[in-house]
């Protein structure tokens, strides 16, 4: 394992220590809190790319699924059911994508400053991961901003989607 990875979790280390043991072991998990906060916890864990592409392809199948089958029911619940759905998927492979990710970017900091001291890695790796209360902020504005181009897209094509 990674001796860096303690240095790049953060807080709430211990957990994705063993999360990162079960990962080099297959072992399958489920962390709830990415299940609940889904792409705010991808955005609180600094995993921007992963919380833009999540949110785009399930922009993607909510346009899809208006344009296959119309403007949704109000009181049809299969758009719940798809959520809690993607919401489980993230869940059981969180702990997956953030432990690699920990990884790629970890090797990323060692190759390019290879020369570094052993302190100066751990202050950078430090810097790289962690936690940020702005992600969240930082990954909704940028969804905002891209449902509101969606949806003037949306629009021009003809495709209701309320």
């Amino acid at each position: 394992m990674n001796p860096y990875l303690p240095y790049f979790f953060g807080p709430q280390a211990d957990y994705y220590l063993r999360a990162a043991e079960d990962v080099q072991e297959r072992k399958i998990q489920f962390n709830g809190i990415a299940f609940l906060a889904g792409i705010l916890w991808m955005g609180y864990r600094k995993m921007y790319w992963q919380a833009f592409l999540t949110a785009a392809i399930i922009f993607g199948q909510n346009l899809l699924e208006a344009m296959l089958w119309g403007p949704r029911n109000p009181n049809d619940n299969s758009s719940v059911i798809i959520s809690l759905l993607a919401n489980a998927v993230i869940g059981f492979i969180s702990n997956q994508m953030y432990v690699k990710f920990a990884n790629r970017q970890i090797n990323k900091i060692l190759s390019e400053h290879a020369g570094a001291s052993e302190e100066r890695l751990i202050e950078l790796i430090s810097e790289k991961g962690g936690v940020t209360w702005f992600g969240p902020f930082i990954v909704l504005t940028v969804i905002f901003i891209g449902a509101a181009f969606l949806l003037m897209f949306a629009e021009m094509a003809g495709i209701k989607l309320t």
